[in-house]
């Protein structure tokens, strides 16, 4: 009588131990596409503001002159802002890109304070 409930109690133990294994994956597994979309979606934001920035200054006449700040990480990550063509795309440190398309640029902005300007029909990004 007493082995069997030995035995019952280390079967109880072993479902609830397989159970909370179980939930533990199913929680680290939420947890880790949760801050997998807020990583994007910080890329996504920030890239948004530099397009509508270029975007901007495409629709004003020459002469126009703005300063903007770009945040120096992305969710606790470094990054770095690459124009190509006419492609923005943002790389983080960890590898992970997002790419927009924007008018045609010269030069490209940094983390950090950006500079842009409109002269000749040309959009002009430096830091200042």
């Amino acid at each position: 009588m007493r082995a069997q409930i030995a035995v019952e109690f280390m079967f109880m133990i072993m479902l609830a131990f397989v159970f909370l294994v179980v939930v533990l994956l199913v929680v680290g597994t939420y947890l880790g596409s949760s801050a997998e979309q807020k990583r994007q979606a910080a890329m996504e934001d920030t890239a948004g503001v530099i397009q509508q920035e270029f975007l901007l200054a495409a629709t004003v006449p020459d002469g126009y002159r703005r300063l903007f700040t770009l945040p120096n990480e992305l969710d606790g990550m470094t990054y770095t802002i690459e124009v190509l063509e006419r492609t923005l795309t943002l790389t983080l440190a960890d590898g992970g890109t997002y790419s927009r398309p924007i008018p045609p640029v010269q030069g490209a902005p940094q983390p950090g304070e950006n500079r842009i300007q409109r002269i000749d029909g040309e959009i002009l990004v430096d830091q200042p």
